[in-house]
């Protein structure tokens, strides 16, 4: 196998050195250039493929150099950033609304998309709950499953027996696990 110094140097071009080097002197539209140098690591990590004959193996190993490459030679920007670009950049579902502007340009709002599937993504764009105005915290809770944090005080429901053998710990913990979603808890309190 060729040195892999020699083989990133053939994918990272003077169009993705553009990209790094606007990443890096961007003030106010990092977002905007680092989706960017993700669609560019995108469009890459397919000629790779191709290049390779959908090798899975050697595909992986020259794109994972690519992507090192590619952070090393970026100021602001760790591996860890570029691995979150290339799940966004290569998402069909979230490049889709990206381009039909219906979600969030900005990849760290992006990010918290990939953990969901796309149908879930199709669901919440067509009911307007994800558009492209979303902030990253409102996008946070929607994800979290949350709508509206809302403090509820905890319910207790305390059970007296006479007889300290009829309810056992584990009855008590298989009830706590029943009624948590309702915000309840059982306790076993013995009369003195």
């Amino acid at each position: 196998m060729k040195d892999k110094s020699l083989i990133t140097a053939t994918y990272i071009d003077s169009n993705v050195m553009s990209l790094i080097k606007n990443v890096d002197s961007s003030i106010g539209k990092q977002d905007e250039t680092l989706l960017a140098l993700g669609d560019k690591l995108a469009e890459i990590k397919l000629q790779v493929a191709l290049d390779n004959n959908n090798d899975d193996r050697k595909t992986k190993n020259i794109f994972n150099a690519i992507k090192k490459e590619t952070a090393s030679k970026l100021k602001s920007t760790d591996i860890t950033t570029i691995n979150k670009l290339v799940k966004i950049t290569t998402n069909s579902k979230i490049t889709q609304y990206r381009r039909e502007n219906k979600i969030p340009n900005r990849w760290g709002t992006l990010t918290l998309l990939t953990s969901l599937d796309d149908s879930r993504i199709e669901d919440l764009v067509a009911s307007g709950e994800i558009n492209n105005s979303i902030t990253r915290a409102e996008l946070k809770r929607i994800v979290d499953g949350k709508r509206q944090i809302i403090k509820i005080p905890k319910a207790s429901l305390v059970i007296i027996n006479e007889d300290k053998q009829s309810v056992n710990d584990d009855d008590i913990s298989l009830l706590n696990e029943l009624l948590i979603d309702f915000g309840w808890q059982v306790k076993k309190q013995l009369r003195g």
